[in-house]
């Protein structure tokens, strides 16, 4: 319940500090209508007749686009949160509060993961209902446990980023690099049975692959749980495991940089 309030309370100063800037949320709502466009014609340029991994390309590319730019806005939260502390000084302060490292630099970007994620179903329903993408057929439960896996995978690789920044201070460099490699290798745009085979192998390795494949499934197929097999064996034990282990790591990178004299720089 203690955490629930702190939870609470920062999405209330989040929320009054966000309201003072009303017409950016207007123009997030248009950017994403653009975005949508712009895909909607480039499947048109395609073409029907193509259809990767058997959808149709357009809800193909909404699902993949706007899954990945959830997942790396969520990831990017948390760097910014631990960067915004160290500029302003007060990260010192913020970590040796009753609140658990992890737990805080969450809140701290608690306000922003629930942005992108309006923000995805927003995407989301303009691609599906203005511009016509192919007809869902989801699969509710299916749907919400990969929701809950791809936020707890987003989640783990944001609290290993904030490290990276807490660390070497380039959190940023990193996780742009990151989404460089996940938006190649992980079927955002184009299906992984493209590339040539070493790649596909690199591909394989990289869970947003399987959680996009299971998505795609989910709500264009009404695909099961049951019914994806080897993708569904690797994404949940990998969440169980990475968040856990993301938040060890945080935590001995913060009394490492602690011990250095390190933890304000930036």
């Amino acid at each position: 319940m203690n955490l629930l309030r702190k939870f609470v309370a920062v999405l209330r100063r989040d929320w009054l500090t966000g309201s003072r800037y009303g017409a950016a949320s207007a123009l997030y709502a248009v950017g994403l209508v653009f975005e949508a466009a712009a895909f909607y014609f480039v499947a048109r340029a395609v073409g029907p007749a193509y259809r990767p991994d058997g959808f149709d390309f357009f809800s193909f590319i909404v699902i993949g686009t706007g899954i990945w730019g959830f997942f790396l806005a969520t990831v990017s939260s948390f760097v910014t949160a631990i960067r915004e502390a160290q500029v302003s000084g007060s990260i010192e302060a913020l970590m040796t509060t009753a609140t658990k490292p992890s737990p805080l630099v969450t809140l701290s970007a608690a306000s922003t993961i629930l942005r992108d994620s309006a923000q995805l179903i927003a995407y989301l329903l303009v691609g599906f209902l203005l511009f016509g993408a192919a007809a869902l057929h989801v699969n509710a439960l299916a749907l919400v446990v990969l929701a809950v896996l791809i936020l707890a995978l987003a989640l783990a690789f944001g609290i290993l980023a904030a490290a990276v920044q807490v660390s070497i201070q380039k959190g940023g460099a990193v996780v742009w690099l990151f989404g460089s490699v996940i938006w190649l290798f992980s079927g955002t745009m184009f299906p992984v049975s493209t590339l040539p085979a070493p790649l596909q192998i690199l591909a394989k390795m990289i869970p947003l692959t399987y959680a996009l494949d299971a998505l795609r499934a989910a709500m264009l197929k009404g695909t099961s749980l049951s019914q994806m097999g080897s993708g569904m064996a690797y994404l949940a034990p990998l969440a169980v495991i990475l968040l856990p282990v993301a938040v060890g790591v945080f935590g001995l990178t913060l009394r490492q940089a602690r011990r250095r004299g390190t933890l304000s720089y930036y």
